[in-house]
C-alpha cells in the first residue's frame, strides 16, 4: 500500500511518518501524490494533540478500502469491485455500496462464512454488542436483489452466527 499525506507539514510528515515505521517498511508506505492508492489529509486526523487510536483507525479503513478494490471469484460467484457487480453464473446484478462490501466479505471467506459481528463492525463500523438488525436487513434486501435477477434463493446462506456463500 502506498500513502500520500495531503497537507502536512514537514514536522507533522515526520511525525506521522515516525507512527507509520513501527508499523511498515517507510519506503513502501509514504509516496508521492501520483503513485498513491490512498490519501489521508490533515483535515481527517484532526487537531493536535493527535490521537494515536484514531489515527490507527484511519490507516485501517484506508488499507481496508484499498484492499477492497480487487475483484474476487469464488465457485460460480464473480465480484467486480470498481463497477460493484456481483456475477452469478454469468447474471449481474449491480450492488450499493453496502452490499458490495457484503458480497465481498463473503466472496473474501469462502466457506468459512462471515461472523454477523465481524459484518457489523468491518462494513458499518458498528461494536458487535450493539443491538441493531441492519445486518439482517441488508441480507434480506441483498437475497431479494440476487432471487429478482437469478431466480435462486439459495445464494446466501444463514450459518451458526453469521453468513455464507452456498
Amino acid at each position: 500500500m502506498k500513502l500520500f499525506l495531503k497537507n502536512f507539514d514537514p514536522i507533522d510528515r515526520q511525525i506521522v511518518e515516525k507512527v507509520l515505521s513501527d508499523f511498515f517498511d517507510k519506503e513502501s508506505i509514504i509516496c508521492e501524490e501520483e503513485e498513491a492508492d490512498s490519501t489521508i489529509f490533515l483535515s481527517e486526523i484532526g487537531k493536535k494533540p493527535w490521537k494515536i487510536g484514531f489515527f490507527l483507525d484511519l490507516l485501517e479503513k484506508k488499507l481496508n478500502s484499498i484492499n477492497k478494490n480487487k475483484d474476487l471469484s469464488y465457485k460460480n460467484y464473480d465480484f467486480i469491485s470498481n463497477k460493484g457487480v456481483f456475477i452469478i453464473s454469468g447474471k449481474e446484478i449491480k450492488l450499493n455500496e453496502r452490499e458490495a462490501d457484503l458480497v465481498y466479505l463473503l466472496i473474501e471467506a469462502k466457506d468459512k462464512g462471515c461472523l454477523r459481528d465481524n459484518l457489523l463492525e468491518n462494513i458499518w463500523g458498528y461494536r458487535p454488542d450493539l443491538e441493531t438488525h441492519v445486518v439482517e436487513t441488508q441480507i434480506y434486501r441483498l437475497r431479494q436483489k440476487i432471487e429478482s435477477v437469478t431466480g435462486r434463493t439459495d445464494v446466501i446462506i444463514t450459518m451458526d452466527g453469521g453468513y455464507r456463500l452456498d
